[in-house]
Order: C-alpha cells, then structure tokens, then sequence
C-alpha cells in the first residue's frame, strides 16, 4: 500500500488531535517533517560525474538538503574533498581539485577550478530535498513505509511549537530521538 499525504495527517492527528484545515501551513510543516527525517535517518544517494571536459562545477540531478561527502575517484585511488566556505582561490593550477563549495540547490564547484586530471570521476553523496506533497492524494516516492511514525511525530513537533504547547513539544521530540535511534540501532535503513 503506498503512503500518501493522507496517511502521514491521519498518524500525526491520532497522535495530536487538534482542529486543522487543508490549509498551506500543514503542508509546509508535512514536507519539512519528510525533509528533517530523511536528514536524521541520512537517507543519501549518490551520483557520479565524469570530469574530463574539466568543468567548474558539476549540478546535481536532485536539489540536496545535505552533502554528506565529495570523493575524486582515480583508477588505483579515491579521496575526499575537503568542504571550503567560499570560492577564494590562493592558488591558481594544481593537479586535482582539493575541495569543494555548495551553492544552493544543486550545484557542487570544485576548488581550484583549473586543474589538470586524467580519467577521474566525482563522486557526490547527498541528502535529496524530497518532491513537496501538495494534495491530500499525493503518494511518498523517496521514504519508505517504515518512516510513516516519524514523519507523524515531526509533524506533531511541529503542530504543538505553533500552538505553544512547549512541554508537549518536548515530548514529541524525545519519542522522536528514541525511535529514530531504535531505527538506526536495528540498521534499517
């Protein structure tokens, strides 16, 4: 049975029953709770790029929430970029790129932009933005089934902050720590 919109609301509202609408704001604080739980449970994909045209920078398929790590891939090596907070350059040609910048929503540049390289790839292992659920109707594509009660208590989370109702908040964000280390201790995911 696929999740849908549907489903997450209705666990979340079984958990927290308060009065709701099919309003923006419960679908903004559905698709944050997805983004935050696919952050947590680090739920990555990778992608990997070729570089012999040697470009600056190489654009993600997907928009990222995260980059977890930047490797360059040689035949008999593979090493890990080092994450730089801005695209100032020291130098002008090394033989490698050596790190890496993130510039929102999918593009990865690669420090120092002239470089010189033979049959190397890039790869990039990031946390995806998940598509936006709009409709009650629409179903989950990136999650799995399993994540259903987290979402649910994300979006409790975040109900109960919007209602002021602190302590309550704080209990759904304990339930939340516990079972999102119950999942990462079995390796579910």
């Amino acid at each position: 049975m696929p999740v849908t919109a549907a489903n997450y609301l209705q666990r979340a509202f079984d958990r927290y029953p308060v009065a709701w609408d099919e309003a923006p704001f419960i679908y903004r604080t559905l698709n944050f709770s997805r983004n935050k739980v696919a952050l947590d449970l680090d739920l990555t994909i990778q992608e990997d790029f070729d570089l012999s045209n040697k470009p600056a920078y190489v654009q993600l398929s997907n928009n990222f929430v995260a980059v977890r790590r930047v490797y360059l891939i040689g035949d008999v090596y593979q090493y890990l970029l080092v994450r730089k907070p801005s695209l100032f350059e020291p130098f002008k040609l090394n033989s490698k790129p050596l790190a890496y910048v993130l510039k929102s929503p999918n593009r990865v540049y690669l420090l120092p932009q002239q470089y010189t390289i033979d049959e190397e790839k890039l790869r990039v292992v990031y946390v995806p933005s998940l598509p936006e659920l709009t409709t009650l109707e629409d179903v989950e594509t990136y999650l799995p089934e399993t994540v259903l009660e987290l979402v649910a208590l994300q979006i409790c989370v975040r109900l109960a902050e919007n209602d002021l109702q602190y302590a309550l908040k704080a209990y759904f964000e304990n339930e939340y720590k516990l079972l999102c280390m119950s999942y990462t201790a079995k390796g579910a995911f």
